[in-house]
């Protein structure tokens, strides 16, 4: 009879440690997702060794705030979807795109930067994520001019030349400390640091060392990004607001952080299902953004 109540016993925790591999956040292994995971990480922080691989939330190897806020964000419902599949189901590791199904992943592509395998607000690489106008951090239900962060209305209304009404941040080849990438991603849930918006020239780069293709992930259209050293990165066609329409599914249009000579459009990587380019766009847009990583020494 002991034998039988320490079998089951074992059978119990092996099922409980099996449905905690399928549910991030579950540190207490209780099946459930709640507050009391919360307290178990807390407590974790505090000193305890209970489940403490579990606690990690965020894959950065560390046990600190930061997991409690991702903890946080999945109750709440903010993290729903980032793990939902695990790494024998998720259609970026199926694909070759990621390593595992901990998104975002920094993808190094082997010229100068890596790129994020997922959009800004997306917590996985065929997401479409937020749109943002050209400088701004924050999302929008319209995307004109009226309401741009950086439009001069009153100079427009004096009959000033429209271009000069757009006041956009920084330089023409700015890469500003501030940007949405910073903001959403270098302080949010430690993931990783150092995080930018690309450059025109980035752009061109990658445009210029790898072959893409039109495909399909998860039922979402969009085009694959293959570098010679074998890497790739998917950018879903999520379309963009202009004039007031999304033309999601169809066209892909991600920001630069390099503006054109005259401040009223800035660059941006444009695709749909016959090519990729570079062009430019109206900043007052709203697009989806794909960040970079600055190339470190150390990875060489």
């Amino acid at each position: 009879m002991k034998i039988i109540k320490f079998l089951l016993l074992v059978l119990s925790l092996c099922t409980n440690l099996s449905l905690c591999a399928q549910r991030k956040g579950d540190v207490n292994v209780d099946g459930f997702v709640d507050i009391s995971d919360v307290v178990a990480t807390i407590n974790i922080i505090a000193g305890s060794k209970f489940h403490k691989p579990l606690a990690d939330i965020n894959s950065d190897k560390i046990v600190d705030i930061s997991d409690v806020v991702s903890l946080i964000n999945i109750i709440a419902g903010k993290s729903k979807d980032k793990y939902k599949f695990n790494d024998n189901n998720d259609p970026a590791v199926l694909a070759g795109l990621c390593p595992d199904s901990h998104h975002p992943h920094a993808i190094d592509l082997g010229f100068e930067s890596k790129w994020a395998c997922c959009n800004i607000d997306a917590s996985a690489p065929w997401e479409y994520g937020g749109h943002y106008a050209f400088g701004e951090t924050e999302k929008k239900d319209k995307y004109i001019k009226d309401n741009y962060l950086f439009f001069d209305y009153n100079a427009y209304m004096k009959g000033k030349k429209e271009y000069n009404c757009y006041n956009t941040p920084g330089s023409s080849e700015a890469v500003f400390d501030w940007s949405v990438a910073r903001v959403k991603w270098s302080n949010n849930l430690n993931v990783y640091n150092n995080w930018s918006i690309p450059r025109k020239d980035q752009i061109t780069r990658l445009l210029d060392n790898c072959e893409s293709e039109w495909i399909t992930i998860n039922n979402i259209k969009g085009r694959k990004f293959t570098s010679y050293n074998g890497n790739s990165i998917f950018f879903p066609a999520a379309g963009s607001f202009i004039y007031g329409k999304l033309d999601e599914g169809i066209k892909g249009r991600y920001w630069s952080a390099t503006k054109t000579i005259g401040t009223m459009e800035a660059y941006i990587l444009y695709f749909d299902s016959t090519r990729p380019e570079c062009n430019e766009q109206i900043v007052s847009s709203g697009m989806t953004v794909r960040p970079i990583q600055l190339r470190d020494p150390s990875w060489d």
